[in-house]
């Protein structure tokens, strides 16, 4: 019989802990915060007006081609209360999202 190991037991409790702390903290608005100063640190290093014929900032969502495909479709709706539904699923489906 194989004996226990209270040290390998302890360790692997305590990162399981770590783990589940780390996702239960997941805050959207944080992570928002936290990219927007990001980009306002990164903007100023960029050359001011040189060797750009447009400057344009943006930020985007890796899904963003999803939310308008989605808007698009709840945009064709006739009925008033069709375009609501369409319009609240919409919302609902990219609630806490980036």
């Amino acid at each position: 019989m194989k004996k226990w190991n209270f040290s390998k037991t302890v360790i692997a409790l305590a990162i399981m802990l770590f783990n589940v702390n780390a996702f239960a903290n997941y805050v959207i608005e944080d992570r928002f915060v936290l990219l927007e100063d990001k980009y306002k640190t990164t903007e100023p290093l960029r050359p001011y007006g040189h060797d750009f014929f447009v400057d344009i900032g943006a930020w985007i969502s890796s899904n963003i081609m999803d939310i308008v495909n989605d808007a698009d479709e709840a945009s064709k709706k006739t009925d008033t209360t069709e375009q609501l539904t369409a319009a609240t699923a919409l919302l609902d489906k990219y609630n806490n999202t980036e």
